[in-house]
């Protein structure tokens, strides 16, 4: 998200007329952290899946983490020319940055924390949030049921 957001504030000032060569260290900077991202968020839906998941289910899971990956990639690589043709790329980039805040804050939401605690323990927690979803959802429906008859 940094990266991103130095990107774009690196095209703002070239819009703005300042010398590029006043911010190349701007985008090396943004390059730089971009690429820590491989070595700090590019194994963490592996992890999930060996901590969320029983044995029989993690190749399904895997399966759908792995298309979900590629089509998300799919769509910001065949997006980005598209949307720099309709404005400009700061924007672009800001969007780009504004998309995984809301990522992170999804992310802190609702990804169940799972430091120390065993498979069972976490299958527990997730069943019982679930359960606690279904009941909310009968008595919605118990209460609507009741409302139209």
């Amino acid at each position: 998200m940094i990266s991103m957001l130095l990107l774009g504030l690196h095209f703002l000032l070239l819009d703005c007329g300042y010398d590029p060569g006043d911010f190349e260290w701007l985008v090396i900077l943004s390059v730089l952290i971009f690429t820590l991202l491989c070595f700090g968020l590019v194994p963490v839906p592996s992890t999930m899946l060996s901590e969320l998941f029983t044995s029989d289910l993690k190749s399904t899971a895997g399966f759908v983490s792995s298309s979900t990956s590629a089509i998300f990639s799919f769509i910001a690589t065949k997006t980005y020319q598209p949307l720099v043709n309709i404005m400009r790329h700061q924007y672009v980039f800001w969007i780009y940055a504004a998309i995984m805040m809301i990522s992170l804050v999804y992310s802190l939401i609702w990804i169940p924390e799972t430091k120390g605690k065993t498979l069972q323990e976490i299958q527990d927690m997730m069943a019982a949030g679930s359960a606690r979803e279904r009941s909310q959802r009968v008595n919605c429906v118990e209460i609507v049921d009741g409302i139209t008859n």
